[in-house]
């Protein structure tokens, strides 16, 4: 019977959120004054980061990574994704339970690293593609790239003069630590002077966007040794950080990478030139099969293209099915698709199990255009 009860909390989204709420509030509570204190930290200030990184051993897991907000929306709330879309939206987070999961990053290889429970975002056709395989009858809503709902994290005029101070431009993004990898190895040394020698003459300054887990590495002092400006878009949990990314790209004329992400595809989606270095980097993490050939393929694919000279439109066009450049939401889109998710949720009573049905009946219930064409496309194979 006790079993029977746990599993039909498990399949219900408002009796599993309930569950976590109570069993781990204090975990929560912590993260969130935590989240308070990194969501404050300036983008230039490397020793705040330093700082609170001395703090951050507290949240380290026995695997090395990092302990998260335990509810049933958790993996939106990475990076400040959902808290911009409902920013942009003027949606309230009283919502956040039935709205879709927002997966983390762009995904650029077929893996699914999670179970999906309800509805799923996606920011291009790429990944719906990969998700509709293993979830034939899930509401998929695709969104484009999350960073364009993000508010910059500098207002014009702050922005204008900071542009106007470091002059022209060119931003690093490193490899950066994993917080499972037992090691992130290339010549870090190679890979700085390489850039200063061959690419940075030219503009007035140099400067390198950093992982909060790489200000303890020896890639920091290589970085500062060589007089390139440190910067950080800040911490997993920090709803900050998607705000300062869209800045930290807004101030580059030029990006250059030895790591293909979700950086990548932002940057071509702001017009700026994004060159890849192969530096050869050997990644282990623990619990994480390594990819498998046709996994490798498909990153190696966007590493191939954009270790050439292309265009901007050479870059958008690469990039479009990862990214979604098409798939923007307007604000009312966005409310609409919230709306959605909570009528679903509704008509199932927060049940997992009956959710696909009545997504499904709730397209034939006459609903209103955009409501109709927005459930539709999430619904379609």
């Amino acid at each position: 019977m006790l079993k029977k009860l746990k599993a039909a909390v498990h399949m219900n989204m408002h009796a599993l959120d309930f569950v976590y709420r109570i069993k781990y509030n204090r975990q929560n509570r912590q993260l969130l004054n935590l989240q308070n204190q990194c969501s404050k930290i300036d983008i230039f200030d490397s020793d705040e980061i330093i700082e609170t990184n001395k703090r951050i051993h507290m949240f380290l897991k026995d695997d090395n990574s990092i302990v998260n907000f335990i509810r049933t929306f958790s993996e939106s709330l990475h990076y400040g994704h959902l808290r911009s879309i409902f920013e942009y939206g003027d949606i309230s987070l009283k919502n956040a339970i039935s709205f879709p999961t927002i997966e983390h990053g762009c995904f650029l290889t077929p893996r699914i690293y999670k179970d999906i429970y309800g509805s799923v975002a996606a920011m291009g056709s790429y990944r719906k593609d990969v998700l509709r395989k293993a979830y034939p009858e899930t509401p998929i809503f695709m969104l484009g790239p999350y960073i364009h709902y993000a508010k910059p994290y500098y207002d014009d005029v702050k922005l204008a003069y900071l542009k106007e101070k470091y002059g022209k431009t060119l931003m690093i993004f490193p490899q950066h630590t994993i917080e499972t990898a037992i090691n992130a190895n290339y010549d870090m040394q190679g890979f700085v002077r390489g850039i200063l020698s061959n690419i940075a003459p030219g503009f007035n300054t140099v400067a390198a966007c950093l992982f909060w887990r790489d200000f303890d590495t020896e890639l920091y002092d290589i970085l500062r040794a060589n007089g390139i400006e440190v910067l950080s878009a800040g911490y997993r949990w920090d709803y900050n950080f998607i705000r300062r990314l869209k800045t930290i790209i807004a101030l580059a004329d030029r990006v250059i990478s030895n790591s293909i992400g979700s950086h990548l595809g932002y940057c071509a989606f702001y017009d700026k030139p994004f060159k890849y270095i192969d530096s050869s980097i050997q990644i282990s993490e623990k619990g994480i099969p390594p990819l498998n050939e046709n996994e490798r393929r498909e990153i190696n694919m966007l590493g191939n293209a954009f270790s050439k000279e292309l265009t901007i439109q050479e870059q958008r066009y690469a990039c479009e099915p990862y990214w979604g450049f098409g798939e923007i939401k307007s604000k009312d889109e966005i409310k609409e698709i919230s709306n959605l998710c909570k009528a679903i949720s509704r008509m199932s009573r927060g049940s997992y199990l009956r959710y696909n049905t009545a997504a499904h009946n709730l397209l034939k219930s006459g609903l209103g255009n955009m409501q109709y064409n927005l459930l539709h496309r999430a619904t379609a194979h």
